[in-house]
């Protein structure tokens, strides 16, 4: 079993999610919070489950949650998982 691991910048984008669905609904926050860390989790077992991304190390697994869900980025190194970032799935970003 691989060690898992959050980096900040992941788990800001916890922290951001979480703030943004919270203003709306609080119980929905923490239900989508507990299943992306969940997803996270199951990544110490499986790390090569998610979807490779060509052209990087990283990979990407979907989060089904709501109608849009989460993607977390994560790299597998060695005997460690990377958790890189968190973003929904109707998110803009760069």
């Amino acid at each position: 079993m691989l060690e898992v691991s959050w980096l900040p910048e992941a788990l800001a984008d916890l922290q951001r999610q979480f703030d943004f669905l919270n203003e709306k609904n609080p119980e929905a926050a923490s239900r989508a919070v507990r299943a992306i860390l969940s997803a996270g989790a199951t990544l110490a077992r499986s790390p090569h489950r998610g979807v490779a991304i060509p052209g990087t190390s990283q990979r990407k697994l979907r989060v089904f949650f709501g109608q849009s869900g989460y993607m977390l980025y994560y790299r597998v190194e060695a005997q460690r998982v990377f958790i890189l970032r968190v973003h929904h799935g109707r998110e803009n970003r760069p």
